[in-house]
């Protein structure tokens, strides 16, 4: 069991759907099925700076840690291995079993670790954080997790446990799920921030919005953005601002009653 709690009668009924749903959600990994996905509301680009350097600068609810020595690695994997829950995402080129991963994103309460796995390679998860992903007893919390795990599956041999799964738990909220997990659309995390994090500072201000479209412009453009070196700024805030919402994602969704009788 990927989470294993001690409750009765409701509590007990939404924990054993949380448990179906990360095991559905991982077979769905590796039969890589196809999820038809709602086309992404266009960009309004009046409101889109031109460049970079006028991007708003995001503030978050956590420090946040570039990792990129052997050393930090190791010092980032002892905090990570003390938590029960993680915030994890991953960036890189064209992701996918053959694509290029670049950075991997993780949070906790406190602290925010983008581990740079483009210049470390396998050094990024043989010193604890390939332990972490594999260890069913963290959850790591993601929105829409296949690729991510497919990329890391085929790269590195890394079997991703213990997801929760905020496209998946969406899905299963709003009643579109039914059992019939390859028909749920997706929905962006900051499309989901706006539904369930009204007052995350980037989300109430517009900011994450204004910097998410910039960077899919970016990516559109230079598809092998995440691969600069030093790290520009706007990707830095854009990867951390994903494993920020995931957390606080975590703290409204995790802990609500899916168990309604007509879900």
């Amino acid at each position: 069991a990927v989470v294993s709690t001690q409750s009765t009668g409701t509590n007990e009924m939404a924990t054993m759907i949380k448990r179906t749903l990360l095991h559905n959600t991982f077979s769905l990994l590796k039969h890589q099925r196809t999820i038809p996905s709602v086309l992404l509301p266009k960009a309004n680009f009046s409101t889109i700076p031109s460049t970079a350097s006028k991007l708003p600068t995001l503030k978050f609810n956590r420090d946040v840690r570039l990792i990129s020595t052997i050393d930090e690695v190791k010092e980032a994997s002892k905090e990570l291995c003390k938590q029960q829950f993680i915030g994890f995402d991953v960036e890189g080129t064209a992701l996918s079993r053959t694509g290029k991963m670049c950075l991997l994103q993780f949070s906790t309460a406190n602290e925010i670790y983008l581990v740079d796995i483009l210049t470390l390679k396998d050094d990024a998860l043989t010193h604890g954080i390939g332990w972490i992903l594999e260890n069913p007893n963290i959850i790591k919390i993601m929105h829409d997790c296949r690729e991510d795990s497919n990329s890391l599956y085929h790269q590195y041999n890394i079997i991703l446990e213990g997801v929760f799964d905020t496209q998946v738990i969406r899905g299963l909220i709003d009643k579109k799920l039914a059992n019939r997990f390859a028909l749920v659309p997706r929905m962006g995390m900051v499309e989901l921030a706006e539904k369930y994090l009204k007052d995350y500072p980037a989300v109430k201000s517009g900011d994450a919005k204004i910097l998410k479209s910039f960077v899919r412009n970016e990516m559109k453009k230079n598809p092998g953005c995440w691969e600069t070196r030093p790290i520009p700024r706007h990707l830095m805030e854009y990867a951390a601002l994903d494993v920020d919402i995931l957390y606080e994602l975590k703290e409204v969704l995790y802990d609500l009653d899916y168990s309604s009788k007509d879900r």
